[in-house]
């Protein structure tokens, strides 16, 4: 069992609202997505919208490309830009990551969904500031 014990309803709606990114390993994201899949009922939906690591300002320190640096350097630039007192605490996925982990974790159709343009259905929907994710447990 993943979830607490108090929690363990059944939901047909999950919704994670620029939070999921304070998870700082893919072990603490792969452990979240399976929680989601266990207290969701089937046919139950799940609905993330996080900061998107490929857009090139990073969403908590706005400051450019810092997502991309080593995990030392970036600490430590963030620190000396006054952006942040720390960056260790944040880890932005890429729309890919999270889908990939949706799938692995059992859920259908993940699928990323552009935050500002829902009808644009191409490849740049994954470099927009942020993204929704949605994924359905299967019936």
């Amino acid at each position: 069992m993943l979830a607490e014990p108090e929690v363990l309803r059944q939901y047909d709606v999950l919704m994670s609202a620029n939070s999921i990114y304070f998870l700082t390993s893919r072990r603490e994201y792969r452990k979240a997505i399976a929680a989601f899949h266990e207290v969701l009922n089937p046919g139950g939906v799940v609905a993330v919208m996080t900061p998107n690591r490929y857009h090139p300002e990073e969403a908590t320190t706005g400051l450019t490309g810092v997502q991309f640096l080593p995990d030392r350097i970036a600490e430590w630039y963030v620190q000396y830009r006054g952006a942040r007192s720390t960056y260790a605490d944040v880890r932005l996925p890429s729309s890919f990551e999270l889908q990939w982990w949706f799938r692995r974790a059992g859920f259908e159709d993940a699928t990323v969904v552009d935050a500002y343009q829902f009808t644009d259905d191409n490849w740049q929907r994954h470099f927009k500031p942020r993204f929704y994710l949605t994924a359905r447990k299967p019936e």
